[in-house]
C-alpha cells in the first residue's frame, strides 16, 4: 500500500509540474507584454522558479523512496525464503555432509548464481560452481551438470585472471566428457586447457592436456592429426630438460598413428625423427616402430606379434598403444580398412 501511495504521489507531482509549466509559458508571456512593472515581473519569475524546483525535488524524492522500498522488500523476501547466497552455501554443506550429492550440487549451483549477480563476488561464484561440480560428479546421472558447472567455473576464473585454476577445471571437464564417450567435446576442452596452461608457462601440464586430446583424436579416427600432435610434443619435449624423458614415447605414438592411417614411408619417418631427437635414437621404441613398419609392408601378422612380444620383454605398453596395435593387426590381416 505504501509503495502504491508513493507512486500515486509521484504521478501527482508530475501532473502539477506540467500544469505549472503551461501556466508559466502562456500567462507568463502575456504578463511580460502587458505589464511593465519590473518588480512584479521578477517576483513572478522567482515564485514560478521556486515552485518548479519544489515540484522536481518532490518528484525525485518520491522516485528514490519508491526504489528503496522495492529493494528492501526484495531483500526481506530473499531472507524470509532462505535464498541468500550464504544460506544456500550452508544448505549445500549440509547436503554434502549427508551425501545427498544431487541436492548439494543444486544448492551450491544456486549459491553460485546468486554470487554472480553481486558485485565483487565473481570468485565466490566460481568457487561454488566448482563445488557444485564436485558434488554432481559423484552420480552418473548428474555428470553432465558437473561438466556444465566446471566450464562455467573455468570461464569465471579466467575472467579474474586465474588461468591455472581455469585450466584445471577444463581438464576435469575433459576427463568427464571422455569417460562419457563424448570424445569430440572432450578434445575441444583439452585444447582450451592446454592453451591456458601454455599462457601460464606450464609446459608439462600443457603437454599433458595436448596428449589427452591427441589420444582422443586417434580414437575418433583423426589419425593424421593425432600423429602431428604427438610429433610436435616429442620434438618440444626433446628441447626441454624436464620433459625430454617422454619424447620417445610421444614419437613412438606418432609413428603408430601413421601406421594405422596407412601413411607411406613410416620407417623412414622414424629414422628422421631419431636424427632430430637424440632421445629416440637407439631405443626399444624405435626398434618396435622399425619392425612394425616392415611387418605392415609385408602384410605379416605374425611379424607384428613378434615385434610386440620383443618390446614387452623389457617394456610395458599403455592402453593407447595397445588399441593402436590391435587396429594395426586388423589392418594387416585385412579385417579392417586403414583410416586416414
Amino acid at each position: 500500500m505504501k509503495i502504491g501511495r508513493l507512486q500515486n504521489s509521484s504521478a501527482s507531482c508530475v501532473h502539477i509540474y506540467i500544469q505549472l509549466y503551461y501556466r508559466y509559458t502562456s500567462s507568463g508571456s502575456s504578463n511580460l507584454t502587458k505589464s511593465c512593472n519590473y518588480t512584479e515581473l521578477e517576483h513572478h519569475r522567482a515564485t514560478t522558479t521556486t515552485d518548479e524546483i519544489s515540484v522536481v525535488c518532490s518528484w525525485w524524492l518520491a522516485v528514490l523512496l519508491s526504489s528503496l522500498m522495492l529493494w528492501l522488500l526484495y531483500q526481506v523476501k530473499k531472507i524470509a525464503t532462505g535464498e541468500t547466497a550464504e544460506n544456500l552455501v550452508a544448505k549445500g554443506i549440509k547436503h554434502k555432509a549427508d551425501k545427498t550429492w544431487s541436492e548439494a550440487g543444486q544448492a551450491f549451483e544456486a549459491a553460485a548464481e546468486q554470487f554472480s549477480k553481486q558485485r565483487r563476488c565473481e570468485l565466490d561464484a566460481a568457487n561454488n560452481y566448482s563445488e557444485a561440480a564436485n558434488c554432481y560428479r559423484k552420480l552418473p546421472d548428474t555428470r553432465p551438470k558437473a561438466v556444465r558447472c566446471l566450464q562455467q567455473a573455468a570461464k569465471m576464473y579466467a575472467e579474474q585472471g586465474q588461468f591455472s585454476i581455469a585450466a584445471r577445471q577444463l581438464e576435469e571437464a575433459g576427463d568427464l566428457l571422455a569417460a562419457s564417450q563424448e570424445q569430440r567435446k572432450a578434445i575441444d576442452v583439452y585444447v582450451r586447457a592446454a592453451d591456458f596452461w601454455s599462457g601460464q608457462d606450464s609446459p608439462a601440464s600443457a603437454a599433458g592436456s595436448r596428449a589427452k586430446a591427441a589420444e582422443l583424436m586417434a580414437d575418433c579416427g583423426r589419425l593424421a592429426e593425432a600423429a602431428a600432435v604427438f610429433e610436435d610434443l616429442g620434438v618440444s619435449a626433446e628441447q626441454h630438460s624436464l620433459l625430454s624423458f617422454g619424447a620417445k614415447d610421444h614419437l613412438a605414438k606418432s609413428c603408430l598413428c601413421l601406421l594405422c592411417s596407412g601413411a607411406a614411408g613410416v620407417g623412414e619417418k622414424a629414422e628422421q625423427l631419431a636424427v632430430l631427437c637424440g632421445s629416440f635414437k637407439d631405443t626399444d621404441e624405435l626398434s618396435l616402430v622399425r619392425s612394425l613398419a616392415s611387418a605392415t609392408d609385408a602384410r605379416d601378422v605374425a611379424a607384428v606379434d613378434a615385434a610386440v612380444s620383443e618390446f614387452e620383454r623389457f617394456n610395458n605398453l599403455d592402453d593407447f598403444a595397445r588399441r593402436r596395435l590391435d587396429d594395426l593387426k586388423k589392418i594387416v590381416s585385412g579385417e579392417r580398412i586403414q583410416l586416414a
